[in-house]
């Protein structure tokens, strides 16, 4: 008897750094995957992840990077690459909900809020957002962002 494969249909999230307590933009640029603490969020692996990054003292808001979930939730502690990124010593003190994912950079990034002549940051809800504490919010998707789309459903 021959069984099918269900594939389960990934989310799209946008995971919100604050880089007061983490160096988002650096982490980015040297790491090929990164620990990410999830509060309420259904996150899995196989899910897509796009990383807003707030207004810091540079005043920039928007994407920094695009990503793959690559494990499901877990209680884990920062991973060792991770550690020196942190800038909150809270986020290394215990194990927390967290997921694992691989950073996808594409060119031109970061896409900052402020530039952005399409309107496409301005539709997302986390873009309106205030505060910092355990954002986690579902990106709408629209035609603008198929190409990252297409690598989650195979299309």
């Amino acid at each position: 008897m021959d069984f099918c494969s269900i594939k389960r249909a990934c989310n799209y999230w946008a995971l919100v750094a604050d880089p007061k307590r983490y160096d988002i933009v650096g982490a980015v640029a040297e790491l090929d995957q990164d620990d990410w603490t999830v509060h309420k969020s259904d996150v899995k692996a196989g899910d897509r992840v796009a990383i807003w990054k707030v207004k810091g003292r540079t005043g920039h808001r928007g994407i920094v990077a695009l990503g793959e979930v690559l494990t499901d939730l877990g209680l884990r502690t920062p991973l060792p690459a991770s550690r020196k990124f942190c800038l909150d010593a809270k986020l290394l003190a215990t194990a927390k909900r967290r997921v694992i994912l691989r950073y996808v950079v594409p060119p031109n990034s970061p896409l900052w809020l402020e530039e952005d002549k399409f309107g496409l940051l301005g539709s997302l809800s986390v873009a309106r957002a205030t505060g910092w504490n355990g954002i986690q919010d579902k990106i709408r998707s629209n035609g603008r962002n198929s190409w990252w789309i297409r690598r989650c459903d195979g299309r």
